[in-house]
């Protein structure tokens, strides 16, 4: 799977996430370059069933090149679940109106 547009942080976290927590034994391999919003240059993933290495930047990758590839390998999981699953990523959250004295921190690096 492809994706023109930068993904935002918690959109892959979420996705990440509720994949290995619902199909992790199912996943055999999974990688991914991803440009995630607000992050100065791509990060390559990797992991395969639950067991996952940390982010690593691609500082030197071209900032023209903004487009996110994810490869999933699986086993008894159906094309289409695992394309609607990857859809996910495609989805912007939607803003929070937060409570007046209420502050939201976020971190630099998403991971």
């Amino acid at each position: 799977m492809t994706l023109t547009a930068p993904i935002p942080a918690e959109i892959f976290d979420f996705w990440l996430e509720t994949l290995i927590a619902l199909r992790g034994p199912d996943i055999l391999r999974m990688k991914g370059i991803l440009h995630v919003e607000g992050a100065p240059c791509p990060f390559v993933v990797h992991g395969v069933q639950h067991i996952f290495d940390a982010p690593v930047p691609l500082k030197d990758w071209p900032a023209c090149d903004t487009t996110s590839r994810v490869v999933v390998i699986a086993r008894d999981i159906p094309k289409p679940d695992l394309e609607a699953s990857l859809a996910t990523l495609r989805l912007r959250p939607d803003p929070v109106a937060l409570p007046e004295g209420v502050t939201v921190h976020r971190l630099e690096v998403p991971f």
